[in-house]
């Protein structure tokens, strides 16, 4: 018979899953709303940098990443949602969305392999998944170099940590995933570049050197520390290939590093206000201050895990010091530092509340919970302040990006291969956005078109098709006489009008869609699938399938521009 003085405490596996539903619960909360969001100005530059290279130039790019190509798993991420959805942003945006929780995982892990507690990982993860500063990361789709950047380096990091965590040896093949891993980070973004570092002060704090003496501490950096000596050297011709490639990164003023310590500490000072929120309230007196009293707290007791927070936090915005100041997404990683520190020093104050007297008659868990909450709870209404106007803000960006989409597809323009056009009035639109946006639009990359703010100096005649911004929306004002009735086209033949082309099939919503196919492409497909047909009766043990299989691709290829 159990004593009468036990107290009941819920079973473990319950407690873990209402804290993860907790986390998922305010990450659903914030982060579902990212699945409308529209496509900005930047969206379309980025893929038709990867559209115009093709699949297999950005395959060879990730794999000579010290070539200085421009983050090339951006390319592996857009290209094939662009292959089976075209410029529909619903795909693009449920895969950014589960990422981003799937990060929220990953610093679960990260945590619990530095020894933090379940409740500290907990926290830190919930800090990680959406914070007020970040809201880019939700509402624009082209963070996506952090949020790639942010999955790789923690795959690799947790990868690591798994094998070095009980202290065995790294082998060949264990190096290999890691490293491979790593590239893959830094083909996302530059920001991953602090990964060797952290790996060195990572085996420093758990797995230091028996002696300080030189013999033993050559063989300490032999045995522990290759793995961050090769991540080294990788990192060194990575920098190599963004300083000296074919296209510089460091050749954009914007990318154009100045080492200097007021550059750094200024860039840093900014920084910790972004992660508050406060970027008045610190300067170079306030935020030297948080800095020590963070150093005092890491270092008055032995705890490893709080420790590496610091010096995360220290090192993990290294690669944005030297350059003009970032903000937003830039400070993914770098939050991780401040996650896991700001959940060890809530953690230490919940068990210390807990502790009182006057709570001495609940159940120990009763008063963690309720302490537990409280910081949540402000944590969300902290999050929820300065997401308020986020979703608006956004929508206004992306409104003009999506409004020239819209009206590609209510045009329904299907322009032959090689056609000249020319696309008048298109001030709304700074540089080559229209460009971008068009190309993508018909897919072709025969097209020849041309963008003319002013269209005085345009030569009509020698275009095939010239359209027009007109209040905003884009208007058609010649076309071939075939594609002369399409909705909002100005009609050139005095003649009968020819049919209407159908209007394309659409996305759920009323979204614009990539198109319905044309005849021609539906009669190639018919008449390929009868040859095939025909073939297999011929031979019945498949001869000449693999044929038809080609015929039937190129046709269908061959039949829809868009």
């Amino acid at each position: 018979m159990a004593s009468a003085s036990r107290q009941w405490s819920p079973p473990a596996i319950a407690v873990k899953l209402a804290c993860a539903a907790g986390v998922l619960g305010y990450f659903l909360y914030f982060a579902f709303d990212g699945t409308r969001v529209k496509w900005a100005a930047d969206d379309p530059m980025n893929l038709y940098t990867y559209w115009r290279l093709g699949i297999w130039k950005v395959l060879w790019s990730n794999l000579a990443f010290f070539d200085g190509s421009y983050r090339p798993m951006g390319g592996l991420f857009y290209l094939p949602i662009y292959f089976f959805a075209h410029l529909n942003p619903l795909p693009c945006r449920i895969v950014l969305v589960c990422l981003l929780g799937f990060n929220a995982f990953l610093v679960y892990r990260f945590a619990r392999l530095l020894g933090a507690s379940e409740r500290v990982s907990g926290l830190a993860a919930l800090a990680t998944c959406v914070h007020g500063s970040m809201a880019d990361l939700i509402y624009q789709t082209s963070a996506l170099y952090d949020i790639l950047c942010f999955t790789f380096f923690f795959l690799a990091f947790n990868a690591y940590l798994r094998i070095r965590g009980p202290g065995r040896a790294l082998r060949i093949r264990d190096a290999a995933l890691v490293l491979a891993l790593y590239i893959a980070a830094m083909n996302s973004k530059e920001m991953a570049v602090t990964f060797p570092a952290l790996l060195c002060l990572y085996e420093l704090l758990y797995h230091p050197p028996q002696q300080w003496r030189r013999p033993v501490l050559f063989r300490w950096v032999v045995s522990a520390c290759w793995p961050g000596m090769v991540a080294g050297g990788l990192t060194a011709a990575f920098l190599y290939g963004k300083s000296h490639g074919p296209d510089p990164l460091t050749a954009t003023e914007s990318y154009r590093p100045v080492l200097s310590f007021v550059r750094w500490m200024n860039a840093n000072v900014n920084y910790t206000g972004a992660m508050f929120r406060a970027a008045g309230e610190f300067n170079w007196a306030t935020a030297p201050i948080l800095w020590l009293v963070l150093f005092y707290l890491a270092w008055r007791r032995k705890r490893p895990h709080l420790q590496f927070a610091w010096l995360f936090i220290l090192i993990g915005t290294l690669p944005i010091s030297f350059i003009p100041q970032r903000a937003g997404s830039c400070l993914y990683l770098p939050l991780v530092g401040w996650a896991l520190f700001a959940a060890t020093v809530a953690s230490d104050l919940i068990e210390l509340l807990a502790r009182e007297p006057w709570l001495a008659r609940l159940p120990r868990w009763a008063c963690e919970c309720v302490w537990t909450i409280l910081p949540v709870a402000l944590f969300f209404q902290w999050t929820a302040a300065n997401l308020k106007d986020a979703p608006r803000i956004f929508r206004e960006i992306q409104a003009p990006t999506w409004r020239v989409i819209s009206d590609m597809n209510r045009l329904n323009l299907h322009p032959p291969h090689g056609s000249r056009i020319v696309i008048l009035n298109s001030a709304p639109f700074p540089g080559f956005d229209v460009f971008f946006m068009t190309s993508l639009w018909w897919n072709d990359k025969t097209l020849e078109i041309h963008t003319e703010p002013d269209p005085a100096k345009a030569d009509v005649p020698s275009f095939d098709y010239v359209l027009r911004f007109e209040n905003g929306r884009l208007a058609i004002v010649k076309a071939p006489p075939r594609e002369s009735g399409t909705p909002g086209s100005a009609r050139e033949s005095s003649g009968p009008s020819p049919p209407v082309a159908k209007r394309p099939r659409r996305w759920p919503g009323g979204r614009a869609g990539r198109g319905a196919l044309k005849p021609s492409a539906r009669y190639a497909i018919a008449t390929s699938w009868f040859a095939a047909t025909a073939t297999r009766a011929a031979h019945p043990r498949g001869v000449g399938t693999r044929a038809c299989r080609a015929e039937t691709h190129l046709g269908a290829g061959a039949g829809s521009a868009g």
